[in-house]
C-alpha cells in the first residue's frame, strides 16, 4: 500500500519501491525489538508472534528489493548475451557408461545436453546418472538419465532474460537449452544469470541527464575513477569466466555493509532464538517420556509397514469440474466410424505433428504432441490389402519425433527415422499384411512419446472379403499420466506414473467416456464390428460387450481364420483385434476393457441399439 502511494505521488516505481522496502524493513525492526521485550520484560509469548511478524515483514521487503535489482540488473538483455555458447555435448546414442569415462577424465562439468546430429533431445546431469547403478552403465544408454525436453525449459537466443528468468524459476532444473531453428546454439543457467548481474553497472553510477560530469552528485574525477575500476574488475572476470555449467562455485554476492540499526535488530534477534531455545528444551523434556512409551510400542508394526509400503505417487484420477456433466455434453466425440477406403494406386498420407492442449476428460486439458494437429489418437488411416502407402511426415513441434507402422515391413532405420522440427520426410511401405495395426511415434523415449498422444489406428482391408458388417467402428484403448490435474492449467507427463503403470485416465479414443455421454449406434440385428488397437503405452486392454457375446473374434491380428462366441479377448499393448457383435433385442450395451479398474478410470462406452428406454447397468 505505502508502494502504491508513493508511486502515485512520485510516477517511478523503482524509486517507490526502495522508499517503501525501505520504510517497510524499519517497522519490521520495530516489530522485533518489542516482540523481544514484551517476551523478555513481560514473559508474554505474545511477543513471539509479533516478533515473528516483523520477521516475515522484514523478509518481504527484502524480496521486493531483491526483485526489483534483478529487473534493473537484467533489463534489456537477451539470452544471447548471457548463455554459454558451443556447450559440451553427448551424442543421443553413447552409452552411459562411455559418457562416465569420458566425463571422469575431465571432471569438468555436471551437466551435459544430448544431441542427435545437433538437435536437443534432452539434458543429462549427473544426480540422474547416480540413480541408475554402476553395473548397468554399459548396457544403458545416456537417453535411459536424461531429463526430456518436456522436462527442461527451452529457450529462444532473442529471448528477454526477464522472461528467461521466470521459466527457469517454474522449473526444477537450474539449466536451459538455448535453441535456434531445431538446433542447440548454448546452455543458461542460474550462475550465468548471477553473473550478469554482478557483470551490470549499479544504478548509482549512471549519468544524471540534469548534469552529464556527475553521477549521481560524485565529482567528474571520483565517478571517472569509479568508472575505471568497474573497467578493470570486468576484465579480471572475463579472463577467469568459464563455461556456463561447471560445478564451479558461485559468483561471490557483495553485500552492503550492515547499518547501526540492522546489527541492533540482529541482537535482539539473538536473544529471541536463545530464549526460544530454553522453551524448547523444557518443552522437550516433558515430553519426551511420553514419546518414548508410545514408539516403543508401535516400533516393530510400523517398521513391518514402512519396509512393505513405497510412498505414493499423486493420483488425479476421477478429478473434473464441478460443470464435468455439462462440459462431456458439449464435447465433441471422436468420430469413431471407419473411414472411406483410399482410392486406388498410392494411398497418400500427410500428416502435420503439432504441440497442441486437448482435453481428456471433463473439463481436464492435457499437453499432447498430436499427429494431424487434432489430439489423440491421430487419424485413422483405411487402406486395401497390398496396397502401396506413402506417408509424409511434417514435423510442426518443438523436437524431433518419427511415425512407425506396426502393418509396415521395412527397415526401420530408413523409414521411421527422426523427423528434425520444421522438416518433413517421406517413405513409402506396401501394406500386404491384413488387419487393424497401431502406428507411432518411435523416438526416445518411446514411453513419453506415446504417452503424449502419439499414436493412431491403420486398418488394412483383407482382400477376401469379410462377412458382411452394418456398422463399423474403430477404437483404440489408451492411458494418460498426469503431472497435475489439468484443470487450472494444462497437465504434462508425469514419468514416475508411466513408468510404475499408474495412470490417472484411461480412454477409448482419447477421452474418458465420451461414448458413454455420446453412444455408438446400431439397429436390432446389426451386425457391429470393432476394429480395436491398444496403444498403451503399457497396460492391455481386456474386449467385452456387456449384455452379449462376441459371434467372431479375429485374434491377435490373424484375420486368416476367427473364434466364435467368445466372451472377452485380450488386445496387447501396440496390438490389435476385429470383433464383430450381432444384438437383436434393443438396449443399452456397455462396451469396455473387462479389467474394471479402466472401467473406472473412463475406457468405457455405450452401444446404443434402437431406442430403448432405461440406461446402462454398467
Amino acid at each position: 500500500m505505502l508502494r502504491s502511494v508513493l508511486w502515485a505521488r512520485s510516477g517511478d516505481l523503482a524509486a517507490a519501491t526502495r522508499r517503501a522496502s525501505r520504510g517497510a524493513g524499519c517497522f519490521a525492526y520495530l516489530l522485533i525489538a518489542g516482540g523481544v521485550a514484551e517476551l523478555v520484560l513481560l514473559g508474554s509469548f505474545g511477543g513471539v508472534w509479533l516478533a515473528f511478524l516483523g520477521w516475515f515483514l522484514l523478509q518481504a521487503a527484502a524480496g521486493e528489493t531483491r526483485a526489483l535489482a534483478a529487473r534493473e540488473a537484467l533489463g534489456g538483455l537477451r539470452v544471447a548475451d548471457v548463455m554459454a555458447r558451443d556447450p559440451t555435448t553427448v551424442r543421443q546414442g553413447s552409452s552411459l557408461g562411455g559418457f562416465m569415462d569420458d566425463v571422469v577424465r575431465s571432471r569438468r562439468f555436471t551437466t551435459y545436453p544430448v544431441v542427435d546430429s545437433g538437435h536437443p533431445v534432452g539434458l543429462l546431469p549427473f544426480r540422474c546418472v547416480a540413480e541408475i547403478p554402476r553395473r548397468e552403465w554399459d548396457v544403458r544408454s545416456v537417453c535411459d538419465g536424461m531429463l526430456t525436453l518436456d522436462q527442461v525449459p527451452v529457450l529462444a537466443s532473442d529471448e528477454r532474460m526477464i522472461d528467461a528468468l521466470e521459466k527457469l524459476d517454474e522449473s526444477d532444473v537450474n539449466r536451459a537449452l538455448v535453441v535456434d531453428g531445431g538446433r542447440l546454439v548454448g546452455l543458461l543457467s542460474v550462475t550465468d544469470l548471477a553473473r550478469a548481474r554482478d557483470r551490470r553497472p549499479s544504478p548509482a553510477l549512471v549519468v544524471s541527464a540534469e548534469n552529464p560530469h556527475a553521477i549521481y552528485g560524485r565529482s567528474r574525477s571520483a565517478a571517472e575513477s569509479d568508472v575505471t575500476r568497474i573497467g578493470e574488475v570486468r576484465e579480471k572476470r572475463s579472463r577467469s569466466t568459464m563455461s556456463v555449467h561447471p560445478a564451479s562455485v558461485p559468483p561471490r554476492r557483495i553485500e552492503p555493509d550492515a547499518s547501526a540499526l540492522a546489527k541492533a535488530a540482529a541482537v535482539l534477534l539473538g536473544l529471541l532464538v536463545g530464549t526460544l531455545g530454553i522453551v524448547a528444551v523444557l518443552l522437550w523434556a516433558d515430553a519426551r517420556q511420553a514419546r518414548d512409551d508410545g514408539a516403543a510400542a508401535a516400533a516393530a508394526p510400523a517398521a513391518a509397514h514402512d519396509e512393505a509400503t513405497a510412498l505414493p505417487l499423486n493420483s488425479f484420477a476421477g478429478v473434473v469440474p464441478t460443470n464435468a456433466q455439462a462440459l462431456a455434453e458439449a464435447h465433441k466425440a471422436y468420430d469413431a466410424t471407419m473411414p472411406p477406403l483410399a482410392p486406388p494406386g498410392v494411398a497418400k498420407v500427410h500428416m502435420t505433428l503439432k504441440d497442441m492442449a486437448v482435453q481428456i476428460a471433463p473439463g481436464v486439458r492435457y499437453n499432447t504432441w498430436a499427429f494431424g494437429g487434432h489430439g489423440a489418437p491421430g487419424p485413422i488411416v483405411h487402406v486395401r490389402q497390398g496396397q502401396t502407402v506413402e506417408m509424409t511426415l511434417t514435423n510442426g513441434g518443438a523436437i524431433p519425433h518419427s511415425i512407425d507402422f506396426h502393418a509396415a515391413r521395412i527397415a526401420p532405420n530408413v523409414a521411421f527415422k527422426d523427423v528434425m522440427p520444421g522438416k518433413s520426410f517421406t517413405f513409402r511401405f506396401k501394406a500386404n499384411d491384413p488387419g487393424v495395426f497401431m502406428y507411432h511415434c518411435g523416438t526416445k523415449p518411446v514411453l513419453a512419446h506415446i504417452a503424449n498422444g502419439m499414436y493412431g489406428a491403420i486398418v488394412v482391408e483383407p482382400k477376401h472379403a469379410l462377412p458382411k458388417a452394418d456398422k463399423e467402428y474403430v477404437l483404440v484403448a489408451s492411458e494418460w499420466y498426469l503431472d497435475g490435474d489439468g484443470i487450472d492449467k494444462p497437465a504434462g507427463l508425469s514419468m514416475a506414473k508411466a513408468r510404475e503403470m499408474t495412470p490417472d485416465w484411461t480412454t477409448f479414443n482419447g477421452y474418458a467416456n465420451q461414448y458413454v455421454t455420446h453412444p455408438l449406434t446400431s439397429k436390432p440385428g446389426e451386425t457391429v464390428r470393432f476394429w480395436v488397437v491398444a496403444a498403451g503405452p503399457t497396460l492391455d486392454t481386456n474386449f467385452h460387450v456387456v449384455g452379449s457375446i462376441l459371434d467372431r473374434a479375429w485374434v491377435n491380428q490373424d484375420m486368416t481364420r476367427f473364434q466364435r462366441n467368445v466372451q472377452t479377448v485380450s488386445v496387447p499393448a501396440g496390438g490389435g483385434a476385429v470383433f464383430d457383435v450381432k444384438i437383436d433385442e434393443p438396449g443399452v450395451y456397455p462396451f469396455v476393457s473387462h479389467a474394471f479398474a479402466h472401467v473406472d478410470l473412463g475406457q468405457v462406452g455405450l452401444l446404443k441399439v434402437g431406442n430403448p428406454a432405461g440406461t446402462m447397468s454398467h
